[in-house]
């Protein structure tokens, strides 16, 4: 249940292709990757375009190329400069596949009602009506590789924020499609105008922000302050565009900036805290699934072979740190190794899809006692050696805790 478009052309030269791509993603402010035989343009960080080419073998030394897109749940501003773009490289030949029909008619407004705001309404309504019984939240348009929130019942958890089922249903009452759309779809409009940003700063918050002063990390101190600017940049074009007040009044204090905007503005409430890194979230790595603390960061350490281990920490204080090594079974299913280390308290068992086996040990590092939650799980063909280095003996309950939430899921 999506909208989107395909586009195929050739062109004689795909080197001058990537040059017009490039050329026109810095005027733009998009961001663009090259490979080998294809490109990700990014307009906005739920709508990119993949373009791949391949050299035409009947002889003609041309390159076929071919675009494709999604443009649910962008939205209708995005379908627009996404086509545009697309129809900007210079291919010949061109033919064009639009869900939408926009790439004929080209009436902006019929786009939007006719087919974007359709799907919505027609999406949220779904939500309501078949899951209104549901105990647990329901996560529309979400990404695979996105983690997951906390779970909280009776909830639509999408990539611009969580509603509540009845607040999304009064929203569509009261305001209709178009008063969803507002908040539910980062580029609703022709242009990229205030409620763009503050729908940029809405991403922003919600997905990515740690809460977490500027001063930890430059990541924190970048996030942060980006946030900051989209809010007083939408403010700054319409100041009766709704604002999340309360977050933004939060990162000011975090960044350590005086607010900018007035506390007579417009305010956007939700009825949830802003940002699911404020809770729990359960990050995916292959078929497993584990549950840490929003606020730690992700880091791939590299060893000196070109290995490396997943690492999550809090980064400025003595929280544990979680490393995590992927290890893939040649032939079959993976499966616990004998165990023939000493460790306290093991723990072995069955987890949702696959099996688990704890312990924690006690080192001397520098004079200083280190302590090592070794733990071992073996899920589908991938067997995993986690540890959790800690120096407070406090801290082994509550990561007992989050390994007792590890599952893994099947994977076709």
């Amino acid at each position: 249940m999506s909208l989107g478009f395909n586009l195929n052309g050739t062109v004689v030269s795909i080197q001058n292709m990537i040059k017009k791509a490039e050329k026109m993603a810095d005027k733009l402010e998009y961001d663009i990757d090259v490979q080998e035989n294809e490109m990700t343009v990014s307009l906005c960080p739920v709508g990119d375009i993949e373009i791949s080419w391949e050299k035409d073998e009947s002889g003609t030394g041309q390159w076929r190329v071919a675009a494709d897109c999604q443009t649910t749940p962008a939205g209708p501003g995005f379908h627009k400069a996404a086509l545009e773009f697309a129809e900007s490289l210079g291919l010949e030949d061109l033919r064009v596949c639009d869900e939408t029909d926009y790439y004929i008619h080209r009436d902006f407004e019929k786009l939007k009602q006719e087919h974007f705001y359709g799907w919505l309404g027609s999406l949220v309504n779904l939500c309501c009506t078949n899951y209104a019984d549901r105990d647990s939240q329901i996560c529309i348009c979400w990404d695979m590789s996105y983690f997951n929130p906390e779970d909280t019942e009776r909830t639509i958890v999408t990539p611009m924020g969580r509603f509540s089922m009845e607040n999304a249903m009064s929203i569509l009452k009261e305001q209709g499609v178009d008063g969803l759309a507002q908040q539910f779809l980062m580029w609703n409009n022709e242009e990229r105008d205030a409620l763009f940003f503050r729908n940029r700063a809405l991403y922003e918050l919600w997905m990515n922000c740690y809460f977490a002063p500027s001063e930890r990390s430059e990541e924190d101190g970048e996030i942060n302050k980006t946030i900051l600017d989209y809010l007083e940049t939408a403010y700054e074009m319409d100041d009766k565009v709704p604002i999340p007040y309360e977050a933004y009044l939060e990162l000011c204090g975090l960044d350590d900036a005086e607010p900018d905007i007035p506390d007579d503005c417009v305010k956007l409430f939700y009825g949830f805290p802003v940002g699911y890194r404020k809770g729990l979230v359960t990050e995916p790595l292959g078929n497993l699934r584990i549950v840490l603390p929003g606020s730690y960061q992700y880091e791939w350490e590299e060893d000196e072979d070109g290995n490396g281990t997943h690492l999550w920490w809090n980064v400025d204080d003595e929280s544990p740190v979680w490393r995590v090594s992927v290890f893939r079974a040649r032939n079959g299913q993976a499966v616990l190794p004998e165990n023939t280390r000493q460790i306290n308290d093991m723990v072995e068992k069955d987890i949702p899809n696959g099996r688990i086996r704890y312990g924690w040990n006690c080192m001397d590092e520098d004079g200083e006692e280190l302590y090592i939650m070794e733990t071992e799980i073996a899920a589908g063909d991938r067997f995993y050696l986690m540890t959790v280095a800690y120096t407070d003996p406090e801290d082994k309950d509550g990561i007992v805790a989050l390994i007792d939430k590890i599952y893994a899921v099947n994977r076709q």
